[in-house]
This record gives C-alpha cells, structure tokens and sequence, in this order.
C-alpha cells in the first residue's frame, strides 16, 4: 500500500523531502559533540550493562549448577569428537574382522 502511494505525485514528493530533511536532522545531530558524547555514553553504558547482566546469569547459573550455553557447547564438541573416535575405532575392528587379521574373539 505505501508503494502504491508513494507513485501519487504530490505525496511521493512530499515523502522524497520529508526523507531529505529527516537526513540533514540526523546529520546535523551526529556533528554536533553534545549529541555524539551523550550517544557515546549512552552505548557505552548499555554495553557495561550487558556486561554486568552476563556475568550476573553466569553466576546464577553457577549457583545452580546449571552449564552455560558456553560449556554446553564445549561439552557438544567434546561429544561429537568422541563419536568420530568410536565411529573409527568400529570401522577399524570390522574391518579387522573381515580380513581376518584381528586377533580376538
């Protein structure tokens, strides 16, 4: 529906310079060294934030005994290298068997 009525002429006009000024706005914004700090704090914050919320789950999980996405993916790794190994140890033993030079029961 938008694109059907941004092919109006007058409205798509009106949507091309309200989309110019909203860019020189932003610009105008991002220069300015006020604005630029206050975002640059307010990122950095959100980022220490994050941080703190992180280290907060993974004691709470700690504290319950619970594995962290972190360990559940090592132990995963660990698992599937773990079935390569005995995949190949089978493979190995039967064809062991099979040419007859295995020494077992």
């Amino acid at each position: 529906m938008l694109d059907r009525l941004k092919k109006l002429p007058l409205l798509g006009k009106a949507l091309a310079v309200g989309e110019r000024r909203a860019g020189e706005l932003a610009a105008k914004l991002l220069a300015d060294e006020k604005v630029s700090a206050g975002l640059q704090t307010a990122f950095a914050a959100a980022q220490a934030a994050k941080r703190q919320l992180e280290q907060r789950l993974q004691r709470t999980l700690q504290s319950w005994n619970l594995a962290s996405a972190e360990e559940l993916r090592e132990l995963r790794a660990r698992l599937a290298e773990m079935e390569r190994t005995v995949d190949e140890l089978s493979k190995k033993r039967g064809s062991d068997r099979d040419g007859g030079t295995g020494g077992g029961a």
